[in-house]
């Protein structure tokens, strides 16, 4: 993919600021270019769209909707890949938006300083149309036992976050992480491709542990900026009623500094079971001190 082939949709108020960022789209190259003045007539544009677009420049700072609240419904209804946060705001919180934007499961290109430039939005999508793509859905090639095995050693299994949102007044309140396998060639594999073959090699509660640990990472990382989110995560449908699989995930919450009554366990997506959670660190645990069942 080149720049040229992108398509973009730039969301800024200020008329002035948007003309520019057209302006510069057009320097680029970039022709499928739409444009919004306000958050609410972006997602009414967004949900006639066949396609949706690659890139969404972002301002944050715009009345009614701002750019935060706008970010979450792109993720929660899945209309855009990646983000680009353009705002005029100190650097410290663009960092913090850029994290919660991430959170919300959006791919993150830069969080970019006004006034914009050639420099820094080339950079930006430059990043786009070299990084991983999420093909997720799109079938990969024939995945043996061996590379399998290998990914998940490598740490090539990742978790990527989709938003938890509450619908009264649409504040993320948490985040849940699926997984994704980023193969070295920079093409991004779903679960449905990959966990029927963990299963069938024992290897579901090796990627379990995996993907707990990984997400604890982050999860005390936000905790460190200040972002308070609970963090879901996938297990095989069986563990949630093993008193050693409950133990083992209460030592590896609490080995990255997560408080565990932040964790939930959940067998509901990628294992194609039933739903039924567990919170770490609850009370009435049916497996293990700490461990509470409920059924959705």
């Amino acid at each position: 993919m080149s720049l040229s082939a992108l398509s973009i949709m730039v969301v800024e108020d200020h008329g002035f600021q948007r003309r520019m960022a057209l302006r510069l789209l057009a320097e680029l190259g970039i022709s499928q270019v739409s444009q919004a003045a306000d958050g609410i007539g972006a997602l009414l544009q967004l949900d006639e769209l066949e396609h949706v677009p690659d890139v969404v420049l972002v301002d944050l700072d715009m009345p009614g909707m701002d750019g935060i609240e706008f970010i979450g419904h792109l993720a929660q209804r899945r209309l855009a890949r990646a983000v680009v946060v353009v705002s005029a705001l100190d650097a410290a919180l663009l960092n913090t938006v850029q994290t919660m934007a991430r959170a919300y499961g959006l791919r993150v290109l830069g969080s970019v300083e006004k006034p914009l430039t050639l420099d820094k939005l080339a950079t930006a999508l430059e990043d786009y149309v070299h990084g991983p793509h999420d093909d997720a859905d799109d079938e990969p090639v024939e995945i043996s036992a061996s590379s399998i095995r290998e990914a998940l050693a490598a740490g090539e299994i990742e978790p990527w976050y989709q938003p938890q949102v509450e619908f009264a007044n649409g504040r993320v309140v948490g985040v849940e992480a699926l997984a994704r396998w980023v193969r070295p060639d920079g093409h991004v594999v779903g679960p449905v491709h990959f966990v029927p073959l963990l299963e069938r090699e024992g290897l579901l509660e090796a990627l379990t542990d995996h993907m707990l640990t990984r997400a604890c990472r982050d999860k005390r990382r936000w905790d460190q900026q200040g972002l308070d989110l609970t963090l879901s995560v996938n297990v095989s449908p069986t563990s949630l009623t093993l008193n050693s699989a409950a133990d083992r995930y209460q030592r590896l919450v609490e080995a990255e500094g997560v408080d565990p009554a932040a964790i939930i366990l959940d067998d509901h997506r990628e294992f194609g079971h039933g739903r039924r959670s567990a919170r770490v660190g609850g009370d009435g645990a049916p497996a293990a001190e700490g461990l509470r069942a409920v059924d959705r």
